[in-house]
């Protein structure tokens, strides 16, 4: 994985891509040397993460502890959300629209999160009080708001999905040169509609 830096002011843009030269979405950037950008006001009291068309919309959310994480169900089928990453594991068993009672996570790290219904349902939660992060767009984007401009070896942390539950890796800020993660990501396979009904035929037994 590539990732392209480019510096405007107290912006910073970022181009992720991975060894193929394909965009990486769901990269997670963290800049923990930096203070936090005044944006009184801003900062969501609450978060939401929906099920739609049996995935998890956002794939991967990026929110601090102490917060209201909330998983309505948009789909016409019940699902069974639950997650085993200790210490933030949590279940919300089978239900509708908004009827599962908010999560609130207290401990920093990766959540993993599944559908105890639908196998294939997969998630993550990055749970950090960063001042300065994001997560890579559908098009492998990022954009940071600074306080000051970043000097020549200050260290990104990044994360992808693919790295599993190990954490973040350390990378110096070179303004001169790409900065390289060597894996790609797999092609995302579309799925079989025999397979979408065999799965919608299971719910129905519930």
């Amino acid at each position: 994985m590539q990732i392209s830096l480019a510096q405007t002011g107290e912006m910073l843009l970022l181009q992720i891509v991975d060894s193929r030269g394909q965009p990486a979405p769901n990269t997670v950037v963290i800049v923990p040397s930096q203070a936090a950008v005044a944006t009184a006001g801003n900062e969501p009291i609450s978060y939401a993460i929906d099920q739609i068309n049996l995935e998890f919309v956002p794939h991967v959310s990026l929110v601090p502890t102490g917060k209201q994480v909330f998983f309505p169900n948009s789909d016409k089928t019940r699902h069974h959300v639950y997650s085993f990453s200790e210490p933030n594991n949590f279940e919300l068993k089978l239900y509708r629209d908004k009827d599962a009672p908010p999560v609130v996570f207290q401990r920093e790290g990766i959540v993993e999160l599944g559908c105890n219904i639908h196998d294939s349902m997969k998630g993550y939660i990055y749970l950090s009080n960063a001042p300065v992060q994001s997560v890579a767009d559908s098009d492998g984007k990022v954009t940071l708001a600074l306080n000051s401009p970043l000097i020549e070896n200050q260290t990104l942390l990044i994360w992808h999905p693919l790295m599993g539950a190990k954490g973040p890796t350390s990378y110096p800020y070179n303004p001169s040169a790409p900065l390289r993660l060597n894996f790609s990501l797999p092609d995302r396979a579309p799925l079989k509609s025999s397979s979408l009904k065999e799965r919608l035929q299971q719910f129905k037994k519930h």
